[in-house]
């Protein structure tokens, strides 16, 4: 859904859901006083809500996995990037005999460019 629709929708929110499912069951226990175009909408919503209902659970579930998923990437980088460090400071005690300046110098053009003020290159673990 493009962010502008996303924008322009009607939001239930946690608050408000107590408040739409209440309106639904007056609506639904006393269709009498309800005019026939939303007698008409009724049915839809109520199916609407119970999509809502079936749909949680998969989402606590994905959310869950999606979670896990990024924990997984963020240690596996963190393992790639311990490995990086010890060998860009690998490089830098031993590269110089070897010829590896200009490899050493590209490697550590990384720790210049847009340095912050806390932001020093970490010692490997």
């Amino acid at each position: 859904m493009p962010p502008q629709q996303r924008q322009r929708l009607l939001k239930m929110r946690p608050g408000s859901e107590v408040f739409a499912r209440r309106a639904l069951e007056a609506l639904e226990q006393n269709p009498d006083i309800i005019p026939p175009s939303l007698a008409t909408q009724l049915p839809a919503a109520k199916a609407d809500l119970l999509g809502i209902d079936q749909l949680r659970p998969i989402l606590d579930r994905l959310n869950r996995l999606c979670g896990s998923a990024s924990d997984t990437e963020m240690a596996l980088g963190s393992d790639v990037m311990n490995v990086a460090l010890e060998g860009y400071n690998q490089l830098k005690l031993s590269g110089r005999d070897r010829g590896l300046d200009a490899v050493r110098n590209e490697l550590g053009a990384r720790w210049k460019k847009g340095r912050r003020r806390n932001d020093s290159m970490p010692e490997p673990a």
